[in-house]
């Protein structure tokens, strides 16, 4: 972040996060709150125990392999298992050769994969603290109400433990994936916030 400050001269900013990458999200303002101005989560399974984490897990995999291979794939089967379990209301896999997705794989995924896989190991290992405390700046979490991988009693939990200024916004009809279910309700609710219009 200092060197986002330093080289960018970039003063205040707001983070988003999504899925797993809400724990990175999470430590960043947690660590940097002169910097985070507005923190913004969606679909994570930040905060919640050891045993919430294999109970949701367990339903990708049952072994940690299982689970890092499914959230983030080697293969095209299984990026149309990962799309099947994160998009609630259509498959965009559903009509995709396999070949196009190969590339898909080698464009995207194999981008940063070890560090992906690695975080993944940390929080189903229990070595990423599972404790979460109530953050300084504005948080708002955004979930989708068919969410299979953090159901809302998640999001709920998580908005407690982050205190009063966390808010949190549920989108119906929408799944894990909120990005890509409904990218412009999305959207809409992270300029609003950001721009400070969001009302509870």
């Amino acid at each position: 972040m200092e060197g986002l400050k330093k080289g960018f001269g970039v003063e205040k900013c707001t983070v988003y996060s999504i899925s797993y990458g809400g724990w990175v999200g999470y430590f960043m303002a947690e660590m940097y709150p002169n910097i985070i101005e507005k923190n913004v989560i969606v679909s994570s399974g930040v905060g919640t125990t050891d045993d919430e984490k294999v109970a949701q897990l367990s339903r990708v995999g049952k072994q940690p392999e299982e689970v890092i291979k499914t959230v983030v794939p080697k293969d095209p089967d299984a990026i149309r298992l990962l799309v099947e379990k994160s998009i609630y209301k259509y498959d965009p896999t559903r009509l995709v050769p396999d070949f196009i997705l190969w590339e898909f794989i080698k464009v995207t995924e194999h981008k940063n994969r070890e560090e992906k896989e690695e975080l993944l190991r940390s929080l189903i290992s229990g070595e990423v603290d599972s404790m979460v405390y109530a953050l300084p700046q504005e948080t708002l979490l955004v979930w989708g109400d068919q969410d299979y991988f953090f159901p809302i009693d998640v999001a709920h939990q998580l908005q407690r433990k982050l205190g009063p200024k966390a808010r949190l916004m549920i989108i119906k009809e929408t799944g894990h994936g909120v990005n890509m279910d409904s990218p412009n309700e999305l959207n809409e609710l992270i300029k609003t916030f950001v721009f400070g219009q969001l009302h509870k």
